[in-house]
């Protein structure tokens, strides 16, 4: 899976890690959101990959990421320099042409999760 998180071993950023790894060490509760099929259909998975790819390593952007959260301050510009989570997964779904042009600079991990892009959501583990 490719995430833009901080695992503890001192690197904060976009990283390319075992997904089964992840759920045996995160200690929450971890939702699966698949696509609806029409939306499948269309995802453009190479243009995803290609732009997903190209993140790995960037640093994680903690101060846009509180910015996005916060409607009173102005709105953020796109920057891709550095990534926090839901940007990287917003911007990836708008490159493979899954959902309309959005600042993903400015998308919540609430914003995501309420595209009308989804299936019903699967809990997958429990805290």
């Amino acid at each position: 899976m490719i995430e833009s998180t901080s695992l503890g071993d001192g690197f904060a950023g976009v990283q390319i890690n075992r997904m089964s790894q992840r759920v045996e060490q995160y200690k929450g509760g971890i939702y699966w959101y698949p696509l609806r099929d029409d939306v499948r259909a269309k995802f453009d998975s190479k243009a995803f990959f290609d732009f997903m790819l190209a993140q790995n390593r960037k640093p994680y952007d903690s101060i846009q990421a509180v910015f996005s959260a916060i409607d009173f301050v102005p709105e953020s510009k796109e920057d891709f320099s550095k990534l926090f989570c839901s940007e990287l997964v917003a911007e990836g779904y708008e490159r493979a042409t899954i959902i309309e042009p959005v600042n993903a600079s400015e998308q919540t991990p609430k914003d995501n999760c309420e595209l009308n892009i989804f299936k019903p959501e699967i809990k997958i583990t429990w805290s």
